[in-house]
């Protein structure tokens, strides 16, 4: 059994994520098999440094800088 899958069904999340009657709005969806690396889509949660607002908001501030485009939140 390969441990990746194919560029098709890599893109089934996304478009589950798209295009489900289902699917909910800011619902993270990735495959549920082999510790989310393949397998059919399902929603998870994000990984849980994903959720402190302290890093993403030093790397966003950093991102603006590197860019030099402000956004104004």
């Amino acid at each position: 059994m390969p441990v990746m899958q194919s560029a098709a069904a890599g893109a089934m999340p996304t478009l589950c994520a798209a295009t489900a009657p289902d699917a909910h709005p800011a619902g993270f969806y990735g495959p549920s098999h082999l510790f989310g690396v393949r397998g059919p889509v399902k929603e998870t949660r994000l990984a849980e440094f994903a959720y402190n607002e302290a890093p993403a908001k030093q790397l966003f501030d950093q991102l603006q800088e590197i860019s030099g485009i402000r956004y104004p939140l």
